[in-house]
């Protein structure tokens, strides 16, 4: 499942990350995008591959931005054989997971719900009723001249 939307704790991410120059926030943020929409960071065995891919990630153009991914590789994500692991943005992809499952088994029992009182409603011969109620708003100047009419009726 893709994921259109990542919830962010600005709370917890600005006291984790306070210490961070603006490249390092900009590369990290970046980074956490790509984990999220993808899950996962790129995987190999060569580490130095895997940053020259973090690099590209983060869009790390000087060598003050390839520092700044760097340094935040490591110290936001855990090296796990040959792939980064994010903690938290993995609690909170299999947390919205089951939001999402959750949301679509409540709506697949919504439109059986919905398609069993469809076929209650049918008359007796197999066809349909129609179950139409039209409500019609009258506009503004028709209110008014409704109003001005009752004023000048008394």
């Amino acid at each position: 499942m893709t994921m259109p939307w990542m919830p962010m704790y600005w709370g917890d991410l600005l006291s984790s990350t306070s210490h961070l120059t603006m490249n390092e926030m900009g590369a990290y943020v970046r980074l956490m995008g790509h984990y999220w929409c993808l899950k996962g960071l790129p995987v190999s065995e060569d580490t130095a591959q895997v940053l020259e891919r973090c690099n590209s990630i983060a869009g790390a153009k000087t060598d003050d931005d390839r520092a700044a991914v760097a340094f935040v590789l490591p110290e936001f994500f855990e090296k796990t054989g040959d792939s980064y692991r994010h903690r938290r943005l993995e609690r909170e992809m299999i947390e919205a997971e089951e939001r999402h499952s959750g949301k679509v088994k409540a709506g697949r029992l919504g439109g059986l719900a919905s398609a069993r009182q469809k076929r209650e409603r049918t008359s007796t011969d197999g066809q349909p009723t129609l179950d139409i109620t039209v409500r019609i708003r009258k506009s503004k100047k028709q209110r008014r001249r409704g109003k001005l009419a009752r004023e000048n009726y008394f």
